[in-house]
């Protein structure tokens, strides 16, 4: 890894044959799904890129997701998901949520699909099978609070 050793500026090698990527920046996360809110939920939102790492920062609160249905997804991630396979997922992240109703002890894990920039969500805990995270969990469609924090490879 590339690094200060005795004077500023003097670095003790490469990465491979490129020097280590770091980036920071906004991205617009919008709530998406099979059937999306009838406003359009986006917020701006946080990552940072160190080399094909991202870790993005996602937060909405007091929205409405009124009229949605189906799964919540989160479109518009900032870089692409990379692809071992078709279909692979990485899970890697925490999700803290408000108004939202789902039984006691249920894990709420959001994951990307390779190839994708859509953050979407799985449920599972208490012995239950792996579903998806709904709309339909959200008893009055208003005043919803949903944190994300998510890292992912490029």
């Amino acid at each position: 890894m590339s690094g200060i050793i005795n004077s500023v500026g003097a670095r003790s090698g490469v990465i491979g044959t490129t020097e280590l990527d770091y980036e920071e920046g906004t991205f617009t996360a919008t709530l998406a799904g099979s059937d999306p809110p009838d406003s359009t939920v986006a917020r701006t939102a946080y990552y940072t890129k160190i080399g094909r790492q991202v870790l993005v920062s996602v937060n909405y609160e007091s929205v409405s997701v009124v009229g949605a249905t189906g799964a919540v997804e989160i479109s518009g991630m900032p870089f692409t998901a990379f692809a071992i396979d078709p279909g692979n997922a990485f899970y890697n992240g925490t999700v803290q949520t408000k108004y939202f109703s789902y039984s006691s002890g249920t894990n709420v894990q959001p994951y990307m699909t390779g190839g994708t920039t859509v953050l979407r969500f799985s449920t599972s805990g208490s012995g239950a099978a792996v579903g998806g995270f709904n709309y339909s969990q959200s008893p009055s469609g208003t005043d919803k609070y949903f944190r994300v924090s998510f890292l992912y490879l490029t």
